[in-house]
């Protein structure tokens, strides 16, 4: 040092000197730089310089990231202390000696890169470069799918509930349908048994009163005779209503088969009478057995009023489908009657329920010179 306070060193570039007492305390300006960032072991693709970025916005799968920054001020890069700290993984500053790369491995969410570098360690440091980092989440965790499903399902639920619900409550009314089906089929066979067989049976047991009380043979053969027409009857009813409930449908072969057979058997009672049959029935067409029930009573009534009252030589069933409608007539030659003046009984009057109760079209035809025609029409329905 000299007489006037200027210090002297030597060193390997020179001598250097300085007035101590002339020095002030000065702040020391450091700045920080990221030198490298990697995401995944790749160098990050970015337009802008690495020193320039505050911001990071990465992908879900894009999770391994490492750093290597450097600080730049009036001493040496290695002469600083360098210190960082990830925001929302670290709790406390971290130090990093010798300036190492820096390595995280994060989980989708944000966070917040803060780096440091002075002379010293210090703890309540007030970060010199901070990057502000964002991982999106998968899209299926993201919350707008999460609310998407949420409401679909939701939604799911509430279909399924009211699909339920509705089943149950169309389940229900097909149930309370189907039980006021089955009590109309009571009904329906009730009346059947009622006005057909419990006629017959009201007849057999009037004969059979009249039969103890007659003594004239004549007349009890008479009353015989009586009773075993009533007898068939009754038979033959029984038969058609247990024929009729044996299927679901019948086709209209099985109604005219079934005419058959009723005028077959009539044959052998009234030899005096010509019966002639013409089927050209509808092939393949269907009947729910209650219209089909209906269709073969209303041809056998038609038939046993010609046998009973017209005196008919001849009696002829024609059936025949024509523009969708098969239509089915009974003919005979009988006396006929006005129309006028006959009063109708119950045969007629059931025959006409019969039709209606099935939606048939039936009329009758009666002239005293030519005889009756009773005309059954039935509209074939396509499937």
């Amino acid at each position: 040092m000299s007489a006037d306070g200027e210090l002297f060193w030597g060193g390997v570039n020179g001598v250097s000197s300085f007035y101590p007492d002339q020095l002030g305390i000065t702040e020391e300006k450091v700045r920080l730089f990221i030198t490298g960032i990697r995401v995944n072991n790749r160098p990050l693709e970015t337009d802008s310089a690495l020193w320039n970025i505050t911001r990071l916005k990465l992908n879900h799968d894009q999770k391994s990231l490492s750093f290597d920054f450097l600080a730049m001020g009036p001493g040496n890069p290695d002469q600083y202390i360098y210190q960082y700290k990830m925001e929302g993984v670290d709790d406390q500053w971290i130090q990093n000696d010798g300036n190492q790369t820096i390595r995280y491995f994060l989980s989708p969410g944000k966070y917040r890169l803060k780096l440091y570098a002075s002379r010293f360690f210090n703890k309540d440091a007030v970060p010199l470069k901070e990057i502000k980092i964002t991982i999106d989440p998968p899209f299926w965790k993201t919350w707008w799918f999460i609310l998407s499903v949420s409401t679909l399902l939701l939604t799911l639920l509430i279909f399924s509930i009211n699909r339920y619900n509705r089943q149950k409550y169309l389940g229900k009314l097909q149930q309370f349908e189907n039980e006021r089906k089955i009590q109309q089929e009571r009904e329906r066979i009730s009346r059947d048994l009622h006005d057909n067989i419990g006629a017959f049976a009201n007849a057999v047991l009037h004969k059979a009163e009249m039969l103890q009380l007659q003594k004239e043979e004549p007349i009890r053969k008479h009353i015989m005779e009586d009773l075993k027409t009533a007898s068939k009857e009754i038979i033959v009813s029984l038969r058609e209503t247990i024929w009729a409930f044996k299927q679901a449908t019948y086709t209209s072969e099985d109604c005219m088969l079934r005419i058959k057979n009723f005028v077959q058997s009539l044959t052998r009672y009234y030899p005096q009478i010509h019966f002639s049959i013409n089927d050209h029935s509808p092939s393949e067409f269907t009947l729910h057995n209650t219209h089909a029930l209906n269709l073969v009573r209303i041809i056998q009534e038609s038939i046993t009023n010609s046998v009973k009252h017209a005196h008919a030589k001849h009696i002829s069933i024609h059936s025949f489908s024509e523009n969708n409608i098969w239509t089915v007539t009974v003919s005979d030659d009988g006396v006929g009657f006005d129309e006028q003046i006959v009063q109708h009984g119950d045969g007629l009057d059931n025959m006409k329920k019969r039709a209606a109760e099935s939606e048939f079209e039936f009329d009758i035809l009666s002239n005293p010179e030519t005889g009756t025609t009773s005309t059954l029409r039935v509209l074939i329905k396509s499937r």
